[in-house]
């Protein structure tokens, strides 16, 4: 999996490479959030995890991924990082 940690929130950016072609996602939701456990108590306020849940991005990664696909990604990745500045 490569992952990334953007500055801004990752949320648009993975829209907007979904919507190319480019199967994003955001990196994982936290346990904290998930509903086994948002009744546990914890011990720090996560603020760490809570930041890599907004900005984290996981980009496609695979054994197929060609030179061709890889630079797509990094072109539209680039782009939409550069325009939003």
């Amino acid at each position: 999996m490569y992952t990334a940690k953007l500055e801004r929130l990752a949320r648009p950016v993975i829209h907007r490479l979904n919507a190319v072609g480019i199967m994003s996602r955001p990196l994982w939701v936290p346990l904290n959030r998930l509903p086994a456990f948002e009744r546990c108590p914890c011990a720090t306020t996560l603020s760490e995890v809570e930041s890599l849940y907004r900005h984290g991005i996981s980009l496609p990664c695979s054994v197929g991924l060609d030179a061709t696909a890889q630079d797509k990604v990094m072109r539209e990745l680039s782009r939409d990082l550069s325009a939003r500045t």
